[in-house]
């Protein structure tokens, strides 16, 4: 599901489902377990944010911040 929603090409919907699964990195992350990193971690979701981040234009701040708030 991860992989689907951050590049997902489908016309009109790829930008809210990538926009959705950050803030919802975002809120899983807000407890900071070990056990969550360690995950995110072996799923290489941290290159895919890193990715994401340099893909994405000057213009899109919102896709932008969710990405810097997983944490």
């Amino acid at each position: 599901m991860l992989y689907s929603m951050l590049y997902s090409s489908e016309d009109g919907e790829w930008n809210k489902e990538r926009t959705w699964m950050i803030h919802f990195l975002t809120e899983a992350m807000d407890d900071g377990s070990s056990q969550d990193w360690l995950i995110l971690k072996r799923r290489h979701t941290w290159d895919l944010l890193a990715s994401i981040w340099q893909s994405s234009r000057a213009d899109e701040k919102p896709l932008r911040k969710g990405i810097l708030e997983v944490n």
